[in-house]
């Protein structure tokens, strides 16, 4: 995969306030459940906007 290095520090930026903002709400009691939620939609929103618009054909 031929990524460019900003695209991995969007990436994590964006991710880690998703985070913080769940902790601060806790819109899903168990931690452990929060974090793998968020981390495995995020995933994908984020893999499906790279393969739709920003991936070079």
């Amino acid at each position: 995969m031929d990524v460019p290095w900003y695209y991995f520090i969007i990436y994590v930026a964006v991710g880690s306030l998703l985070l913080w903002i769940f902790d601060k709400r806790e819109i899903i009691k168990p931690k452990s459940l929060r974090y793998f939620i968020v981390i495995i939609v995020y995933t994908l929103i984020c893999w499906g906007i790279y393969d739709l618009f920003l991936c070079p054909e």
